[in-house]
């Protein structure tokens, strides 16, 4: 099985070409990873040449635009504060590529897990909830979106019928940028996980 992941892409909608991107540095046509985000060209041309190249993809090229950084209350914040609208059209928009069964975690809090093939589980985890520069955690840092409840009961039906699980998110739990409670409580969960083969370290 191939599996492209891409994840993390930071558009740059202004970025411009010959501009200085950090002292004595020029930002080029195609990007400058030193300190730029990605110019919309240059993700243009990569999905182009995916769709053209990769002609085996069976899974859907997603334009998702989300703020990763401050913006993300848990469930728990209601009101004009609440992200359900962006959780909600994501789980409109990706049913026709995953279960049905993956809307109701998806509106909640963004992460979901799906069964890919016989004996293989994909688990999704939205580390949003862990982000160390995300306000709205100061009033929950352990289990904000009871996210990481819902992991242990996944891996556990999936020991139970002998599954392998592969977790996929954005930001390294463990990393500065993932605040430590969360961390730690992850780490717990997935270390015991290990010890029954279920997940395979890397």
């Amino acid at each position: 099985m191939r599996v492209l992941h891409i994840s993390d892409i930071h558009m740059d909608f202004d970025y411009t070409p010959g501009t200085e991107a950090q002292k004595g540095v020029k930002a080029g046509k195609w990007g400058e990873y030193s300190s730029c985000d990605t110019p919309v060209w240059t993700l243009e041309n990569m999905f182009q040449h995916l769709s053209k190249n990769e002609k085996e993809s069976t899974g859907p090229v997603e334009d998702v635009c989300m703020n990763n950084s401050r913006g993300f209350p848990p469930p728990f914040v209601r009101g004009d504060k609440s992200v359900k609208w962006l959780y909600t059209a994501l789980a409109k928009s990706w049913t026709h590529w995953l279960p049905l069964d993956t809307v109701q975690n998806i509106s909640r809090g963004g992460f979901y897990t799906v069964a890919v093939r016989p004996g293989l589980r994909i688990v999704s985890v939205n580390t949003n909830y862990c982000n160390a520069f995300n306000w709205w955690l100061l009033l929950n840092t352990t289990d904000p979106a009871n996210e990481l409840q819902w992991l242990i009961s996944v891996l556990q039906e999936s020991e139970n019928i002998g599954e392998k699980v592969h977790i996929i998110g954005h930001i390294p739990p463990g990393h500065d940028a993932c605040l430590k409670a969360w961390s730690w409580n992850y780490y717990d969960i997935i270390n015991r996980a290990t010890v029954q083969q279920q997940i395979k370290p890397q």
